[in-house]
């Protein structure tokens, strides 16, 4: 332990009993349970613990009987009977705890400020639809592979000893996301040799509901952007982004027109993001692609990389200004039709109705995983050449002449990290998004892997990788 971490450990539990939140004075009936509340159209539940240097919250989020997400409390001071709650920075929830009739009366603050009443009532946490991520894992239940149905959406499925894979390691994989080692899990899939071999859903989640994938959005840009150039209506990579908005050109800021579409794709374009910005990514549309070529960019196109949801939001308009469409207008007629994805749902911008590309897409898992076989099999879907085999290879491919972090490389919009050499090696062709959501999808392993998660608030994006890499990979047969 770093002493600079111990001198503060000892400041804090100096300090904690002039805040009344020492656990001494903490009544076991705080953490007895959980307390429940509606705020709008959410589920508040916080969720108690103490520890030596005093009394911390969790606090999850659902809705509809699904969990969307939890927060750790920055703060907890409790002095029975007055109770605070500090997260996000300035959001609080401060209230009267009264154990007998098991309630807190209190107030919160609301997302834009101001307050207003929330009541807490104490609850048995198996009763919270969605809280855990089976009502009964907590007691120990075991898990048992189970087959995944045929439901008619084009995925055949098979048994793990049909395709190669051991049956114990993947009810060790599910026990783990049960016991919550792998924290927030909301949908886990496996495909093998193209049948999908695993389905399981967690925290109140079903096959038919639509996932946030968040920045996974980023990776089917680039699959829209390739069928766009497959047909002709982009030329090449090498187009200047600003031929695709000429209305901005004399407003652009230096070194602009040396950015090609190539350089967005591949997160160069040479602009350093860190202060704020007047137009929010939210807001999209005309407005923010004319904010975002007047910034000053602050390296040479390609020598730079950096993640910038500005940057591809830009691909929103080329490809309206190349095919005429939007992009969800576009996906649904070019991608997700011949994939047989018959809902989705595409978040627009407040302005010029333009679809979001950096987040914003919903999708089923077993939809996120027909996108994995899509690219596993080199654009084909069932025999259809839906995206060219050129432009997958070339896309999911290392652009990039220098590594992005540890072993890590990038292709277009598509992460590529490694697979361990004891798993069979190469690269794993992977979107990302926040929160834990995962499109895997190793070549020599044959295997697409699907994960959604809820730790958008945390710091736990990757540890169901770590989890996968424990338990997941030793089922392949080697």
């Amino acid at each position: 332990m770093r002493v600079g971490h111990r001198l503060r450990s000892g400041l804090l539990a100096l300090a904690l009993p002039a805040l009344g939140c020492y656990p001494s004075v903490a009544p076991a009936d705080l953490t007895d349970g959980v307390w429940s509340g509606t705020d709008g159209d959410q589920q508040l539940v916080f969720e108690f613990t103490t520890s030596h240097i005093g009394v911390h919250a969790l606090i999850h989020v659902l809705r509809d009987g699904r969990k969307v997400t939890e927060k750790r409390a920055e703060k907890v001071e409790f002095e029975s009977p007055r109770l605070g709650v500090w997260w996000d920075g300035s959001r609080f929830y401060r209230g009267s705890v009264d154990f007998g009739r098991r309630r807190i009366d209190g107030e919160i603050t609301g997302s834009a400020g101001g307050l207003r009443e929330l009541g807490l009532k104490r609850v048995d946490p198996v009763t919270v639809a969605g809280l855990r991520a089976r009502p009964r894992a907590a007691a120990g239940e075991s898990y048992v592979w189970t087959l995944p149905p045929v439901v008619r959406d084009g995925w055949a499925t098979a048994s793990p000893e049909e395709v190669g894979l051991e049956r114990a390691q993947l009810e060790r994989t599910v026990s783990a996301i049960l016991a919550g080692e792998a924290g927030e899990i909301h949908s886990l899939l496996v495909v093998r040799d193209g049948k999908l071999v695993l389905e399981e859903y967690f925290h109140g989640y079903v096959r038919d509901d639509l996932h946030d994938v968040a920045s996974c959005t980023n990776s089917v840009a680039s699959l829209l952007i390739g069928i766009a150039v497959d047909q002709g209506r982009i030329e090449s990579l090498a187009v200047p982004v600003l031929d695709f908005f000429p209305e901005s050109r004399r407003a652009a800021a230096q070194g602009w027109d040396r950015v090609s579409l190539e350089h967005v794709l591949t997160m160069t374009t040479g602009r350093r993001e860190r202060q704020p910005r007047p137009i929010r990514v939210t807001e999209g549309g005309e407005a923010l692609f004319a904010d975002t070529l007047s910034k000053r960019r602050t390296h040479d196109p390609g020598a730079w990389w950096q993640p910038s949801d500005r940057s591809v939001n830009l691909l929103s308009g080329v490809l309206w200004r190349a095919t005429g469409l939007h992009a969800d207008e576009f996906a649904a007629t070019f991608l997700f039709e011949p994939l047989g994805v018959e809902v989705f749902e595409w978040n627009r911008g407040a302005q010029g109705d333009f679809p979001r590309m950096h987040a914003g897409l919903r999708l089923r898992p077993r939809d996120m995983a027909k996108l994995g076989q899509l690219v596993l099999e080199e654009g084909r879907w069932q025999g259809r050449q839906v995206v060219s085999a050129e432009w997958i290879r070339e896309s999911t491919s290392e652009q990039l002449d220098f590594l992005i972090g540890g072993d890590e490389q990038y292709g277009y919009l598509w992460w590529l990290p490694p697979l361990p050499e004891s798993a069979g090696g190469g690269r794993v062709i992977t979107a990302w998004g926040r929160g834990s959501q995962f499109i895997y999808v190793s070549p020599s392993l044959d295997t697409v892997v699907i994960l959604t998660g809820g730790h958008q608030f945390n710091d736990k994006t990757f540890l169901p990788s770590r989890v996968l890499s424990r338990y997941l990979l030793p089922a392949f047969e080697r």
